[in-house]
């Protein structure tokens, strides 16, 4: 972003503030500690008393005392002493009476200093709009909301709270939970075998969704967004990957249960269902779709700047508890920048968290798993897949990867092993809870997810048995060749 000239703000209240916090800071650690909390160097008005407040940052920071005397040499030292008043001025601040409303005149000087940067990135938003440098008005709008965003992160407090001011609220959450017939803590994933496992996705936290491609991460998702919206949940999903014309099909499909290639096709004659119930059962599943809260953004090159932007405003249209937001997916959001690849998508995945913490959201993120898992015997996905960064695994809350062993073999030997529409859902983390694998069904005739009938299930579960004893046998054989 271009620099512009800040608008300067100042006022004899945010001086003489300056000078009051300046004073206190000198003479009392308590009041260093206060104000350390609150401000940085560049908050003052006065560039003199910031480089003062500067001084007593450094030695705070090397552990070393706070005094008039400390700060003339540290500003020596580092050649600011002139800049900074002279040493006169200096012991004349730290001679004056000491106030005892040092966070009110801290909280001044923050104020003051908020206000001008504002001003500032007025200026800025200004010049970008007399930017002829070819940039479209898309990104000169994507430039200003990322400076709006950065200093609506500046004036958001943060501190530390004692627990029995907190511990009220944290009791009648637990209440509320208790509550709850359904056994749930969250939103409803929209599949009973990992609600079981989870207790739904629960807000302020940041669910990945990961796996390697066609192990439906999308239908995972658009399943569990559906499901919700269609129980009265409000929903957003951020699609990236799909348009919403795609993912409308697929959620009539799934609604109305005409197979998603007919729909596609237009081939209606070809579903399973007769003709004339095909047209009246899509008609039907639209009307309950249109009635559910479900909105979806399809926009290419979102951010986090921009995602931020209209969660704001729809979750000011949605301030319920219960509410459900999902990204498909992380790795094609546009970045922040960054060195390289790994910082980016660093920086996307504490993003998303932080916008689950800030708007109080359960965040569902899907993203993809590196090829390590096609050179592994049994094909199972593990959490170092995870791709591009270790930050994904560290900032998420829970991580469900996704597998399907039919995938990996022909379609007679997965018969054979009675594995077709076999899918699970690995809780491979959860930060509160319990980790396991959950068995759903994949009904590739609708491209979705679903709960799976228990003879399923008990099927499955015998085949996996039998697959993890030949993979055993298998490794052990070919140790033994190796010791030969």
């Amino acid at each position: 972003m271009s620099t512009a000239t800040a608008i300067p703000i100042r006022s004899e209240a945010a001086h003489d503030a300056d000078k009051a916090v300046v004073t206190a800071i000198l003479s009392n650690d308590d009041a260093l500690a206060t104000a350390l909390e609150l401000l940085r160097p560049a908050d003052f008005s006065s560039k003199s008393l910031g480089l003062v407040f500067w001084a007593a940052v450094t030695l705070s920071e090397a552990g070393q005392p706070v005094d008039a005397i400390t700060v003339v040499d540290c500003l020596r030292r580092h050649g600011y002493l002139k800049k900074a008043g002279g040493e006169e001025v200096i012991h004349e601040l730290a001679s004056n009476p000491v106030t005892p409303n040092v966070e009110a005149y801290a909280g001044i000087v923050r104020d003051s200093a908020i206000r001008r940067e504002l001003a500032s990135v007025g200026a800025q938003i200004s010049a970008l709009a007399k930017d002829s440098s070819g940039d479209s008005a898309e990104v000169l709008l994507d430039k200003a909301q990322q400076a709006i965003f950065e200093l609506d992160d500046r004036s958001a407090s943060a501190g530390p709270e004692k627990m029995s001011d907190f511990v009220g609220d944290v009791l009648s959450v637990i209440d509320a939970r208790a509550s709850r017939k359904n056994g749930l803590i969250g939103v409803s994933t929209g599949y009973e075998a990992v609600d079981e496992i989870l207790g739904g996705f629960v807000p302020g936290d940041l669910i990945l969704v990961a796996g390697r491609p066609s192990m439906g991460k999308s239908a995972f998702v658009l399943g569990s967004a559906v499901e919700a919206a269609l129980r009265g949940v409000p929903t957003l999903l951020f699609s990236l990957e799909m348009d919403r014309a795609a993912l409308a099909m697929r959620i009539l499909s799934r609604v109305s249960g005409v197979w998603l290639s007919s729909i596609v096709r237009g081939e209606l004659e070809k579903s399973p269902l007769s003709r004339a119930h095909d047209r009246e059962l899509l008609q039907e599943a639209a009307e309950r779709i249109s009635a559910a809260p479900l909105w979806i953004d399809d926009s290419p090159g979102l951010s986090i700047a921009k995602i931020r932007s209209r969660l704001r405003r729809w979750r000011a249209q949605n301030p319920g508890e219960d509410v459900l937001v999902a990204v498909d997916y992380l790795q094609l959001l546009t970045p922040p920048k960054a060195e390289n690849r790994t910082q980016e998508v660093s920086k996307i995945s504490a993003g998303l968290k932080a916008l689950a913490r800030e708007f109080q959201v359960p965040m569902v993120a899907l993203s993809q798993l590196s090829r390590s898992v096609e050179h592994r015997i049994d094909n199972r996905p593990r959490l170092s897949d995870l791709r591009e960064s270790g930050s994904l695994e560290q900032d998420a809350d829970v991580v469900i990867l996704l597998h399907r062993p039919e995938y990996y073999v022909p379609e007679e030997e997965a018969r054979s092993k009675g594995i077709v529409g076999c899918g699970e859902a690995i809780v491979a983390k959860h930060r509160n809870g319990p980790v396991g694998s959950a068995y759903i069904w994949w009904d590739r005739d609708y491209a979705a997810y679903r709960n799976a009938p228990p003879e399923l299930v008990n099927r499955w579960r015998l085949a996996a048995e039998h697959e993890r004893q030949l993979i055993s046998k298998a490794r052990y054989r070919r140790r033994g060749d190796d010791d030969e």
